[in-house]
This record gives structure tokens, C-alpha cells and sequence, in this order.
């Protein structure tokens, strides 16, 4: 039989969510803010918010070390390859760094995008603009999936305490 679990529905919840309260705002592209509510959307509220806040804090670094990086060569003449070659790598080691001392390795993946992005242009926007876009988008998304997961379909935390989330009726 075909069923499909509260999850799936909560991260339907957070994406429509997203893209109706953005668009009325005048966001034309929710697409980071969706992508994060998929993300942040876990099996509990605990591992949604934990999978939330690496996701804000890598994308958070990534912006960052971006616009630092970005600025910075403007000094550099980065329309040679080789110094390319040198250079962004060299931002990404800084930013893997700096997650790594803070304990957030779970974040390095979302904040090498990140400072990808910016550094090589992905978007034909100015640096800041889509760091400051990016990071507020992710944040709006991480924060409506939270929100969805603990207050729609909320599970019954005495039928929750050490059984599986699926045997509580959460599966995905």
C-alpha cells in the first residue's frame, strides 16, 4: 500500500510556506530558502533544529569568507587561471579551517558553496547582495521548517521516548 509520512508532508508544509510567504514579500526566488527546509526538515525537533543551524552557520561562513575573499581580490589579478588556481582553494582551506576549530564540521559542506558561489561569480549579482540574500534565505527556510516540524503533526513525546521515529508514525 502507498503511504506517505507525516515528514514528507512537513517538508511540503515548510516549502509551501516558503514560497507564499516570500513571494508576497517580493522574493522571486525561494530556491535557497526551500532547499534549506528540505534540508532542516528531520526525523525530530532536536535534529532539525541541529541540521538548521549547521546549515545557517556553513552558509553564515561561507558568505563571509566570500565577500572577504572577493574583496580582497580586487587586489590580485584574478583574471589570470593560475592565480584563480591559488587563490579560491586557498579561501576554502581558510573557511574548513575555521569551521574545524569551532567544531562545526557538519557546516564545511554548505560553506565551500557558498564561498564557490561568490568567488566565482555564480550569480550575476554584487557579492554582498547574494551573500547577505543567500544567508537570510537559508535562515527564513531553516527557520519555517523548524517551525512546521515542531508545531504541525507534532509527535506524542510519551510514544516518542526511545522508540525509532518511525515507530511513532514520522516516517519520511
Amino acid at each position: 500500500m502507498f503511504k506517505i509520512g507525516l515528514r514528507n508532508i512537513k517538508t511540503a508544509i515548510s516549502v509551501a510556506i516558503c514560497i507564499l510567504v516570500l513571494g508576497l514579500v517580493g522574493v522571486r526566488q525561494p530556491f535557497f530558502a526551500c532547499m534549506t527546509a528540505v534540508f532542516t526538515m528531520q526525523a525530530n525537533v532536536a535534529t532539525s533544529f541541529e541540521a538548521g543551524v549547521n546549515r545557517f552557520l556553513g552558509t553564515l561562513a561561507g558568505a563571509i569568507t566570500g565577500t572577504t575573499f572577493a574583496a580582497l581580490c580586487k587586489l590580485l589579478p584574478m583574471r589570470y587561471l593560475l592565480v584563480r588556481a591559488v587563490v579560491i582553494p586557498l579561501g576554502a582551506v581558510f573557511v574548513i579551517h575555521v569551521l574545524h576549530l569551532i567544531s562545526r564540521r557538519d557546516s564545511v559542506f554548505i560553506a565551500c558553496i557558498v564561498y564557490f558561489a561568490l568567488m566565482m561569480k555564480v550569480e550575476q549579482v554584487s557579492v554582498l547582495e547574494y551573500a547577505i540574500s543567500r544567508t537570510a534565505l537559508t535562515g527564513f527556510g531553516a527557520f519555517v521548517a523548524l517551525m512546521v516540524n515542531h508545531y504541525v503533526f507534532p509527535l506524542r513525546k510519551a510514544a516518542n521516548e526511545g522508540l525509532p521515529e518511525t515507530a511513532v508514525g514520522q516516517g519520511s
